[in-house]
């Protein structure tokens, strides 16, 4: 298995695009139209607004810091992301409208096209040790949100500082994580199309 390390030193930092904050790249995979099959940013939101439409394309936003939000939309129920650690996913358009409960908020946001791959964000705690397995369509993003964390795999072992991101990829081998703290991981399925 290969394990890529992605460290927050590294992270892009880019203009929303309606202008209304900064989102640091994490990491960007595929698109042949300069439209990546899927992305994923950490944004701090500040104010209440709303938020860009990406027709064709899957949410998930996961509660990283602060108060917490909801996001309101106009034909569909609110969703709201209580701390610690709350969830949301849905469609890039119609575009909901975030209001903040108290306070600015760090959001880690997780963009695919379902059509290309299916991917899905979630929260784990680290507590000692979790085993990683090569499969050829399967990819695992991991980010540390907090806390320590060794990587290991087939001849590498990599250390993730607060903030750091790791790949793991491949068709043979196993990577072990160990540490302490919280991660947010992505598990991506590549050769996947959605339902019509």
């Amino acid at each position: 298995m290969l394990c890529i390390h992605l460290p927050r030193s590294g992270f892009r930092t880019q203009l929303w695009r309606n202008s209304g904050g900064l989102t640091r790249e994490i990491y960007i995979a595929g698109g042949d139209d300069g439209q990546p099959d899927c992305r994923l940013s950490l944004a701090r939101i500040e104010s209440d607004g709303l938020f860009s439409e990406f027709p064709g394309i899957q949410r998930q936003q996961l509660l990283v810091s602060g108060a917490g939000l909801t996001l309101d939309f106009e034909a569909a129920p609110s969703i709201p992301l209580h701390p610690p650690f709350g969830l949301a996913r849905y469609p890039g358009t119609p575009a909901p409208c975030a209001r903040l409960q108290d306070g600015a908020v760090e959001v880690l946001n997780l963009f695919h096209r379902p059509r290309a791959l299916d991917a899905e964000l979630f929260h784990r705690p680290l507590l000692g040790s979790m085993l990683f397995f090569a499969r050829p369509t399967e990819r695992w993003l991991l980010l540390l949100l907090a806390g320590h964390a060794q990587v290991r795999g087939p001849g590498v072992c990599l250390q993730l500082e607060q903030g750091d991101a790791c790949l793991l990829q491949g068709e043979s081998g196993r990577a072990c994580v160990e540490g302490g703290g919280d991660l947010a991981l992505v598990r991506m399925l590549t050769g996947v199309e959605a339902d019509t």
